[in-house]
């Protein structure tokens, strides 16, 4: 047997060639030629720019025979732009729910959190993750509410660089890298009107803590993104784990709020189980443009959104003075991701799109 699988390896270096599927991760500016091609070749891609070019999507149908995406929003984009003769299947990305799980609280806070009320926001910081919206909103509703204590934890860590604006609406310059090679965020919150006293860095955190996390310390998570490819897996983690979720209605959180808040009339009566939905929508987006790019085409933005901070402060405000309605909508939000998001599903996607493509 061994012998029988060096001697494949060695084949499959030398022909570039395999008989078996193959799946190609790939980059939306280019479709790179497969270093192995197989039989067949599925793409997988997320991307977050709706300005494919058509060479881009030429070479995508001559090199692949089928190419999957991460969210609706995606697939939208790729037909729009012109691909048509391969086929485009949309499989949302799952959540692992032996971690993330919704279970009462079994842990006390530490005494630094005692007492306040606990806004989460997690992500990559860079501009599409909008976290100069949190910033804005957090700072609007701790001026309103200072009886609530509001603090606002959040875990930005990533080692990608990332894009940013220097000055805007909401805040200004951009965070610094420390000595000890990592961004110092709270500094730039301290910059920005929120002090160390509001606000705690998680750092970068394994994620069987930050399911912990989820479950005994956090009230509500905020994601005002402005874009995603996929459906946004943080967000996804701490609906998983029912916690109360504000999003974005846009891009890729498109899927997670047409799954779990379909409707647009709600009630903060907890006895009316059919109208509690498992999230809140940021429904007012204004579109982006970059200014440097007078020529929509030419946007790098296009289908984007610019969440309201003032909407993120309504939002916080229902949840924050309806606590038991609240934890309904955590828990309707996690049965909806834990009954259609998992990764579990994710495979039984890609299984069908593999047999399908052998058949």
């Amino acid at each position: 047997v061994l012998r029988a699988q060096k001697s494949r390896k060695e084949q499959i270096v030398r022909t570039r060639r395999v008989s078996l599927p193959v799946l190609h991760a790939i980059d939306h500016e280019f479709f790179d030629l497969p270093e192995v091609v197989g039989s067949p070749n599925i793409a997988i891609i997320f991307f977050d720019s709706a300005n494919l070019s058509k060479r881009v999507l030429r070479s995508a149908e001559s090199r692949f025979d089928a190419v999957i995406v991460g969210s609706s929003w995606n697939s939208q984009i790729v037909r729009e732009r012109g691909l048509r003769t391969i086929p485009v299947h949309t499989i949302i990305q799952g959540v692992d729910t032996s971690m993330f799980y919704p279970r009462s609280r079994t842990q006390e806070p530490p005494d630094w959190l005692q007492g306040r009320y606990v806004i989460f926001s997690g992500g990559k910081f860079e501009l599409r993750k909008a976290q100069d919206i949190v910033v804005g909103g957090f700072r609007r509703f701790k001026e309103k509410h200072p009886q609530l204590r509001p603090i606002l934890l959040f875990s930005w860590h990533n080692p990608w660089p990332f894009r940013w604006h220097e000055s805007g609406v909401h805040t200004n310059g951009k965070p610094q890298m420390g000595p000890n090679g990592k961004y110092e965020f709270s500094a730039w919150l301290s910059e920005n009107g929120v002090s160390s006293a509001d606000a705690q860095d998680l750092g970068h955190l394994p994620q069987v803590e930050l399911a912990e996390i989820f479950r005994n310390w956090v009230d509500v998570a905020v994601f005002p993104n402005r874009c995603e490819g996929g459906t946004n897996l943080v967000a996804m983690e701490a609906m998983a784990t029912g916690v109360p979720s504000i999003l974005s209605q846009n891009t890729g959180h498109l899927d997670l709020i047409h799954a779990a808040c379909p409707g647009k009339q709600y009630t903060t009566q907890v006895e009316d189980a059919s109208k509690i939905p498992g999230c809140l929508p940021l429904s007012v987006q204004r579109r982006l443009v970059a200014s440097q790019h007078s020529d929509e085409g030419d946007n790098p933005y296009n289908g984007w959104g610019e969440s309201d901070p003032d909407e993120i402060v309504r939002h916080l405000e229902i949840f924050s003075s309806n606590r038991r309605w609240a934890q309904r909508v955590g828990q309707r939000g996690a049965q909806v991701i834990r009954s259609q998001m998992t990764w579990s599903h994710y495979r039984s996607g890609l299984r069908e799109v593999l047999l399908n493509k052998r058949n």
